[in-house]
């Protein structure tokens, strides 16, 4: 057993001297916290005396409690039980001396003879005299938990060891350590009594205050003798001066050891020392406190190096032993060569940008067992960066491929150099890439000692540090399914059982469902961590970190990309979203994502367009590649499956090569496509790895095999391909024949709507209707117009993204879904078929303008029905709680609520939220200047302008003064329109140059839903206006402060 006694003396402390005092002891504490790693802090803390310099002073005591105790042992982790603590002559009271001089005179007379010293102590008739001159003392000790039974010692057991400490001070007199020196006492019987208490009779530590050199000569003989024969190793203070030494007797030895003082007052020795024992192997290290440095030092005037050994075998034996080292010298190696050696290796971005610069941290969650969530269920806790830092545990990260798991474990690595006085325990990142590594012992321990940095270093290299293994392996590419990465992983833990493992495990993608957590058998304990897509936060930081040139704006990109990405089934991950903006960039401009033009760009890359694979005979160029992969994708279609068994699909691609008279070998045909990553293989299922995929090779084939695009355009299952055909007229720019079918399909479902709604898809009814009534509607609206300005104009984009998307929306899986439903009712099927004839019309920009001004109108009417109808069928489900209308019945959950004002603000909300739904599927700038031509009105105007907002049109805000002119009788149409400027603001943010017609434009829409007129209607714009700018400069204020 190891002990480690951190051993200190002689702080004299005293308000007199507290600038002093307290300018030497942060010296210190910096120092022990420089010295003490986090696996060597000390067992034990002996402090020998001089805790004041006068008892008398008032309080003194309480604020060595609060300026030095404490704190000492926040940094040291010491329990106030593991201080061992003795008085010092200057914690004797000089008070209670003069007022007991008659006694301590008797007992001068009597110092010489320690019989009758002895006599007095057994008698009792010492203790009251020995109580009273320390009586501040043993307050001391009994408030730290450690009151002192008996007047002149105390027995301890600390980690082990026992500890006596002696009341010597008990004989120190009027005149001073100088006039004391060579004439103490103390009663031998008082030694020998505490010595009976322990078990032994032998106690591994002995603590006074005083060199032993400073009794009398007859109690020297007395007390040396008992000391030598009776204790290992003698603490001490006092002379300031530290010599340590070890006599050696025929059958005995002690080692004495004084700390140096922590009194800055004159030239003598400041210091301390900490003392290591294992194996009856001493080493005594003192740190010296040089002034002219202002700091600790090894206490080279004490002996070399500072240290002190008991004999030359001990040295030998810690000199032998693994060198040790201090948390900051750990720290200091993280950020300096491991540091460089990971930033020069590992910090590899996309495109010519470093990992730094570009990577944001994605969010995991952990599912923590012990909370309930909202539903009953555990609840779920987001883990961030900082949690790998400052939770010392084996993580499993849980990611599908190329959602950055690589460089997830890259940046961490640099992390936990330069960010390593932050983690609980720094640790040397050892970068594992497991896909190449063989399991038995003698591999596994190559592979890890040549990744680790530095691994010759002489104190933190791999011969030095096998044994306490201050290590983080980061374990890439683990497969739970590979035999060899779990063989490999027992025998990494097996080697290093002391190291950190941090591993990101490969996860299924195509085949992910809900809640998915998969529960390895690793071989040690670990928290099981998921990976979350990307949030708008995120995605904004990329996007803001990107350096995207300046023309483009940063708000309609985040936008576009959540909204599309999700749409069409991109993965909202990292490595992707990169890969958009590395195209984006070099292309230095702007345009509504084209879902062709991505996906096909992203196929492209990931099948190495232009090289043609040499794993087959002949040529098997992108061309063939996309064929095949087209076919296999028309068959999952037709089945309504999402996956093959390895053997249906090698039948599947061996008929499609038979057709053509081409020889091929299936199996090596899909081991190419899973390496490529367009493939997956999980639990005996073959599938596409990516929705995105997938759904272009079905656009693709829609374009390549008539029978399939007729199987595709048919008018019980056209309304299943929106994603599929906004790809398909991204790549068919120009097919009249298809526009013709789906508007005609558009109208014969609309029809069918028409005879279940009746009056309701009237959209002028519709925009008469009122919004639910509130108590007070000017208070509401002044709510409501503070609300939607300071929404719009405050807050930066962290906070506005928030309320676009609140955490508790975050997409917990990157679920994707291949299958179609086997039924759709007509309600949906009729919004469907309006997405695919927008989609269709968003990109057939090779049509006349005619032709498109013709079904934009339709389109955008039908968009303002979907509005009119959830208007109306949210407002009555609110107000009934279930609605019926002809066959359909609606009823989702929705609970009456009390409040009007909320039901009025969720009402008017719906129109703005199927705006952005259509704004997915019909918004180009191509379309803009149509758009704004369109002669619509009541909801169907409400879209139109809405996209004319979202799209930032020129002259946006005058499209909405017009809008609010032209419905100024609609008060649904009016507060709806203001809550979706509101959100427009928040997902594209606002100009400086949109501020003030933003803010006039808002008073009115006030006063118009008011109705007010003439002289009213002039003062409550100018009152409404005055209080927005007293709002903002509020605001502003606010912000300054």
């Amino acid at each position: 057993m190891k002990s480690n006694v951190l051993h200190i003396s002689d702080l004299h402390y005293s308000d007199k001297n507290a600038t002093q005092n307290l300018y030497l002891r942060d010296a210190f504490f910096k120092d022990l916290q420089e010295v003490f790693s986090q696996d060597e802090k000390p067992t034990a803390m002996v402090f020998s005396g001089d805790i004041v310099n006068n008892p008398d002073e008032k309080n003194v005591y309480l604020d060595v409690i609060e300026r030095f105790i404490d704190p000492l042992q926040q940094i040291t982790s010491i329990s106030p039980k593991n201080i061992i603590l003795c008085p010092g002559n200057h914690d004797v009271s000089f008070t209670s001396l003069k007022a007991n001089s008659i006694f301590r005179d008797g007992l001068e007379k009597m110092r010489d003879d320690p019989a009758s010293i002895d006599g007095l102590y057994g008698d009792g008739k010492l203790d009251d005299y020995a109580k009273t001159i320390c009586e501040q003392f043993f307050e001391f000790s009994e408030y730290l938990e450690q009151p002192w039974d008996n007047p002149f010692y105390k027995v301890y057991e600390v980690g082990g060891q026992v500890a006596i400490s002696l009341n010597m001070a008990f004989s120190c007199s009027l005149g001073g350590s100088k006039a004391d020196r060579g004439k103490l006492f103390f009663p031998a019987s008082a030694l020998s009594k505490a010595l009976l208490e322990v078990q032994s009779g032998h106690c591994d530590i002995l603590t006074g205050h005083f060199p032993l050199s400073d009794l009398n000569e007859p109690h020297a003989k007395l007390i040396e003798r008992e000391v030598q024969n009776k204790s290992h190793l003698y603490l001490f203070g006092h002379v300031h001066n530290p010599r340590p030494t070890t006599l050696v007797t025929a059958d005995s030895s002690l080692i004495r050891l004084q700390s140096g003082a922590l009194y800055a007052k004159d030239d003598n020795f400041k210091g301390y020392s900490y003392i290591e024992e294992e194996a009856r192997n001493l080493r005594a290290t003192y740190r010296s406190y040089y002034d002219e440095r202002s700091m600790f030092d090894e206490a080279t005037n004490v002996g070399r190096r500072g240290e002190f050994f008991d004999s030359d075998l001990s040295k030998k034996y810690w000199y032998d032993r693994k060198p040790s080292y201090t948390n900051q010298k750990l720290v200091d190696h993280l950020s300096g060569p491991i540091s460089k050696y990971y930033l020069d290796n590992y910090n590899v971005g996309i495109s010519d940008q470093s990992l730094l610069d570009t990577y944001v941290f994605p969010t995991l969650a952990e599912v923590d067992p012990s909370k309930d969530g909202p539903s009953g269920a555990a609840l779920e806790v987001f883990r961030r960066e900082a949690d790998f830092l400052e939770i010392d545990d084996n993580v499993c990260c849980h990611l599908p491929s190329e959602t950055g798991a690589t460089s997830l474990l890259a940046y961490l690595a640099i992390q936990f150099c330069q960010r390593a006085d932050e983690c609980s325990k720094p640790r040397i990142p050892i970068f594992i890439d497991i896909r190449e590594c063989k399991p038995y012992p003698s591999a596994v321990k190559g592979v890890v000692k040549s990744a680790l940095p530095e691994a010759d270093d002489p104190l933190f290299g791999w011969s030095a540090r096998i044994e306490d293994q201050p290590f983080v392996l980061l374990v890439d590419n683990y497969s739970p399914n590979d035999k060899q990465h779990v063989a490999w992983l027992q025998t990494a833990h097996q080697l290093l059982p002391k190291a950190r493992f941090v591993i990101c495990a490969k996860s299924p993608f195509a085949a992910q469902s809900t809640n998915a957590r998969t529960n390895l058998d690793l071989p040690f304990g670990y928290r099981s961590w998921v990976l979350y897509p990307l949030d708008r936060g995120e995605v904004r930081a990329i996007v803001k970190r990107f350096g995207l040139p300046d023309n483009i704006d940063k708000n309609l990109i985040v936008d576009d990309i959540i909204s599309k990405f999700r749409n069409i089934g991109i993965p909202l991950s990292g490595p992707i979203v990169a890969m958009y903006l590395t195209i984006l960039r070099e292309r230095k401009s702007y345009a509504p994502i084209n879902a062709a033009a991505v996906t096909e760009n992203f196929i492209e890359v990931t099948l190495e367009k232009g090289v043609t694979s040499v794993v087959f005979q002949g040529d098997f160029d992108y061309s063939e590649q996309v064929s095949l992969l087209a076919c296999i994708a028309e068959k999952l279609v037709r089945g309504n499956i999402d996956s093959f068994t390895p053997d249906e699909l090698h039948t599947v691609i061996r008929h499609y090569y038979s057709e053509k008279g081409i020889s091929r070998q299936a199996t090596d045909i899909v081991k190419f496509f899973c390496d490529k990553n367009i493939f997956e293989e999980n639990n005996a299922r073959v599938y596409f790895r990516y929705r995105m995929v997938f759904n272009y090779l079905v656009a693709k084939q829609i374009e390549l095999e008539v029978d399939f695009r007729k199987y595709v355009f048919d008018e019980e299952r056209i309304f299943d391909f929106v994603p599929e055909l906004d790809i398909y007229f991204g790549i068919n720019r120009k097919d009249e024949e298809a526009l013709a079918f789906i508007s005609g399909e558009y109208l014969r479902v609309s029809q069918e709507i028409e005879k279940e709604f009746g009056p309701l898809l009237s959209i002028e009814a519709a925009a008469d209707l009122k919004l639910p009534k509130t108590k007070n509607l000017n208070e509401f609206m002044s709510m409501l117009t503070d609300r939607v300005v300071t929404d719009s104009e405050g807050g930066d984009e962290e906070q506005r993204d928030g309320k676009v998307e609140g955490r508790k929306d975050k997409p917990t899986q990157f679920i994707q879904s291949f299958k179609r439903p086997e039924k759709t009712n007509l309600l949906i099927r009729w919004v469907k078929i309006l997405a695919c004839y927008s989609v269709c019309i968003k990109n057939s920009d090779r049509l006349s303008k005619e032709v498109k001004e013709k079904h934009l109108q339709q389109i955008m009417v039908g968009w303002g029905i979907v509005a009119s109808l959830s208007f109306q069928v949210v407002g009555l489900l609110f107000e009934n709680g279930i609605v019926k209308i002809g066959t359909y019945e609606f009823n989702f959950g929705v609970r009456r609520l009390a409040d009007p004002r909320v039901i009025r603000t969720i009402v008017a909300n719906v129109p703005g939220f199927v705006s952005t739904y259509s704004r997915m599927y019909l918004a180009s700038g191509k379309l803009s200047d149509l758009v704004r031509s369109l002669e619509v009105t009541g909801f169907s105007d409400f879209i139109r302008v809405s996209m004319l907002v979202d799209m930032r049109s020129k002259d946006f805000l005058k499209d909405v003064e017009a809008f609010a002119r032209d419905n100024k009788s609609s008060n649904s149409l009016l507060e709806s329109m203001m809550w979706k400027l509101r959100d427009s603001f928040l997902r594209f943010g606002m100009e400086s140059k949109y501020v003030a017609p933003f803010r006039r434009l808002i008073a009115e829409l006030n006063v118009n839903i008011l109705g007010l007129t003439g002289e009213k209607r002039s003062r409550k714009l100018t009152e409404v206006a005055q209080r927005l700018d007293e709002l903002r400069l509020s605001r502003r204020i606010a912000k300054k402060d």
